[in-house]
């Protein structure tokens, strides 16, 4: 399986470039969106389509909850429809392509955002070791490589903490899914946990 199959994931490197540029730590595939990064105090988080779709625009205000900043990064041009939906909702877009442009910037207002869901996702995210093996723009499959090598952080994770909660482990390693329920469905499938202590289930 090559980034051709999946031409979103060909968007990844740009914009973890024009963010690394910019002083932030890049997160791709964290939490089920495709890049996050924080510098400081602010969280910015990038969704990677090829055009601006309804499920992006869910995934934009999924992120909007915890980021300072959060931008569709799109291949083709915006129309002036999602133009108009972007500067409504105070989002921000970047055109895509060899570099990165802006097409829209997002005021520094933060409106949707929860402060305590903030704090907790740039509590985790300076606590995490950049998987610098992992692109963004993925699919979420059982069994494919991000997936094998999530399960080999929280193997090691395990050693350490065997009695940790799924709630633990989906907080304190990296991981590409939405939520830690669908990182426990997704594991058991994984050759690397299929022995370890397994994690607690949540009550």
């Amino acid at each position: 399986m090559s980034d051709r199959d999946f031409p979103e994931s060909r968007l990844y490197a740009p914009v973890r470039n024009w963010l690394l540029a910019d002083g932030y730590v890049v997160h791709p595939e964290a939490w089920g969106h495709d890049v996050v990064a924080y510098k400081g105090e602010r969280i910015v988080v990038v969704e990677l389509k090829m055009a601006f779709t309804r499920t992006l625009y869910f995934q934009l205000i999924r992120a909007s909850l915890f980021a300072n900043s959060v931008f569709a990064g799109i291949k083709s041009k915006p129309r002036k429809s999602s133009l108009e939906v972007c500067r409504n909702h105070e989002f921000g877009i970047l055109n895509v392509g060899e570099g990165v442009a802006v097409e829209l910037s997002p005021p520094d207002s933060g409106r949707h955002m929860i402060q305590s869901h903030h704090d907790d996702a740039l509590s985790a995210l300076k606590a995490w070791v950049t998987p610098l093996d992992e692109v963004a723009g993925l699919p979420t499959l059982k069994g494919d490589g991000p997936a094998i090598r999530c399960a080999e952080r929280i193997r090691k994770y395990l050693e350490t903490r065997p009695m940790a909660s799924w709630k633990e482990i989906f907080r304190d390693v990296p991981n590409h899914y939405a939520h830690h329920r669908s990182l426990r469905g997704a594991m058991p499938s994984i050759e690397y946990l299929k022995h370890p202590t397994p994690a607690q289930e949540d009550l």
